[in-house]
């Protein structure tokens, strides 16, 4: 009698724990969101534009990694906080030309960042505008190549950059 009372108290107090804590982790969760209302794409004098709208600021932190170095392959990264991107991963394909691709999704949800890749050969060309702290990103990508839509399943394998 007392294994049987003593396992149903520890599975009331192992509910009672995970119900206290799950109630803890609800309030913070949305304390930090900032969902992003738009993600636009767009050509305009020799540029492709990514144009990023949250409901509250947000500020983009841009970092280059080496992805291949025999191939010339790098990732230019735009990171954006805090963000919350609902939608899914979107991937834009180029053609023939230095960019191969950019990748836009939710990189993780706490803190909640919102991450844009730009795979290309050697350095991408760019301009950002709103990037410390404003409601509306601009990522404008100096290119003249043409931009199609890819599926997110056919997109590339992105290789793990070395930080």
């Amino acid at each position: 009698m007392h294994r049987h009372l003593r396992s149903a108290v520890a599975g009331l107090l192992a509910s009672v724990f995970g119900l206290s804590a799950g109630i803890a982790a609800t309030p913070s969760a949305s304390v930090g969101s900032n969902p992003v209302t738009d993600v636009a794409y767009g050509k305009q004098a020799g540029s492709f534009t990514v144009v990023v709208s949250a409901a509250k600021n947000v500020t983009a932190h841009v970092q280059r990694f080496s992805v291949d170095t025999k191939a010339g392959l790098e990732d230019l990264v735009v990171d954006l906080s805090p963000a919350s991107y609902g939608g899914q991963t979107r991937v834009v394909g180029f053609s023939g030309g230095s960019i191969r691709q950019v990748r836009v999704g939710q990189f993780s949800t706490s803190p909640a960042v919102m991450r844009i890749v730009v795979e290309s050969r050697g350095d991408a060309r760019y301009d950002i505008q709103g990037a410390t702290g404003a409601k509306t990103v601009t990522l404008a990508l100096r290119t003249d190549q043409v931009a199609y839509n890819v599926p997110a399943s056919q997109a590339q394998a992105q290789p793990q950059a070395q930080q």
